[in-house]
């Protein structure tokens, strides 16, 4: 009997140790009583996050999607430890340039705000791995945006952008990148260094002709140059993208004739 009780009290101090960390908090005064403990939040009915934000030292993710922030406080740059910071769908305007004070995020999401530009802080963040700016109001891209070289996934669809910097060809490890509904005229020609990339979605922005750093990206498996403002025949270096598996287009563009036999490829018009 004695082994038994032994036992539970063992099980449940053993359930405590390895999944207290695993707890979830959705108050910040719940969180705040032990605020070396806790390590996720996620917080809603937000109008402002209070400064007490930066006391949560050891935070590894932190949800503040569908709230009503129109800014964050410069504390926010007190969570060394953050790796995950979750704000779609709020009203931001701009982020504080303590951003760039956490080293340790990978994935950062911005959608659904009215953002129109990014600190230049932000490419401290060197361990980015996805960052989600997709329906704001942005206008440019930060030319620090290379110190974010461990990129993997850039979704900036559904803004202002007329331009990208140069920078962009400094993301080696770039695979997916989403463009679309921009008011993009041309690429750089650096876009070409992301040798790396299989996802490119250029539809729906205002290019007079094929960007042709596009030629080098051999190893895209899906691209979209739909409505981009291309007209007429895509060049024939397309035919030498091996892997590619989807390309869409519109009824404005015409491929080269190499590409019909390539059974592999699905051509989809929109």
């Amino acid at each position: 009997m004695k082994s038994i009780v032994k036992l539970s009290v063992f099980f449940i101090f053993y359930t405590m140790f390895a999944y207290g960390g695993n707890r979830v908090y959705k108050s910040l005064d719940d969180a705040l009583k032990n605020p070396t403990d806790v390590t996720k939040l996620k917080l809603r009915g937000l109008d402002s996050l209070p400064a007490a934000i930066g006391l949560l030292i050891n935070l590894e993710e932190l949800d503040l999607s569908k709230n009503k922030l129109t800014s964050l406080p410069p504390q926010i740059g007190n969570l060394i430890k953050l790796k995950e910071l979750i704000l779609f769908r709020n009203k931001l305007t701009s982020l504080p340039v303590e951003i760039g004070n956490l080293r340790q995020l990978e994935r950062l999401v911005l959608s659904s705000n009215r953002i129109k530009q990014l600190p230049e802080s932000i490419g401290k963040l060197s361990k980015l791995k996805e960052l989600s700016i997709r329906s704001n109001l942005l206008e440019e891209l930060p030319e620090s945006i290379d110190g974010c070289y461990n990129l993997v996934r850039l979704y900036l669809e559904y803004n202002l952008l007329s331009n990208l910097p140069k920078t962009i060809g400094g993301l080696p490890h770039i695979e997916q990148l989403n463009l679309e509904r921009n008011s993009l005229n041309s690429l750089p020609i650096e876009i070409g260094m992301c040798t790396t990339l299989k996802l490119l979605n250029v539809s729906c922005n205002q290019f007079g002709e094929f960007p042709m750093g596009i030629c080098k990206l051999s190893s895209l498996q899906v691209l979209d140059v739909s409505y981009c403002g291309v007209i007429g025949a895509l060049p024939d270096c397309i035919r030498y993208f091996s892997v590619l598996d989807r390309l869409y287009i519109d009824n404005r563009v015409s491929i080269p004739m190499s590409l019909n036999s390539r059974g592999r490829l699905q051509i989809f018009m929109k």
